[in-house]
């Protein structure tokens, strides 16, 4: 019952209120967005993946928490950087200006999001976790927080100059 409120009031969060729908983004500020969310995503899924097969903890149940050798986890953390790495490389593919600080921050929170959903879908849910379900747990949150991130910095200190 948990696992559904939870679910409920993440899902009801990205709804738009009155006003917030009046700031609705350009589309080339949302197409600056998906470019780097997308770096982002493939960063974190080639590290993970990477990371994941060559760390003795990970090659059981490939849950999240068993990849855990410490804080962040080799794993995770590798999939971090990369996440950073396609943010950034790829924005400045493109001449969007990404913010390496936001983009770090933003996969870093990245990392604490996806081990809090591995435990949801596996503790709450129920659920069994596959490594194409980790890995899409890892690369979606890191990748998408970490473009959200680097966008929000790199707008603040445009609009701070």
């Amino acid at each position: 019952m948990r696992a559904v409120v939870l679910v409920l009031i993440a899902t009801l969060s990205i709804f738009p209120t009155d006003g917030m729908a009046q700031r609705t983004p350009s589309p080339a500020l949302r197409a600056v967005f998906v470019s780097e969310a997308l770096g982002g995503v493939v960063g974190a899924a080639i590290g993970y993946l990477a990371l994941s097969q060559t760390i003795p903890g990970c090659l059981g149940e490939h849950d999240l928490v068993s990849c855990q050798e410490g804080v962040p986890g080799p794993a995770v953390a590798g999939a971090a950087a990369l996440a950073t790495a396609g943010v950034v490389i790829v924005g400045r593919s493109r001449g969007t200006n990404p913010s390496v600080v936001g983009a770090a921050i933003g996969s870093i929170a990245g990392s604490v999001a996806a081990v809090g959903l591995d435990y949801l879908i596996r503790r709450e849910m129920r659920a069994e976790q596959g490594l194409a379900t980790a890995t899409f747990t890892v690369s979606l949150s890191q990748g998408l927080l970490a473009a959200a991130t680097s966008r929000l910095f790199s707008n603040m200190r445009r609009t701070s100059h």
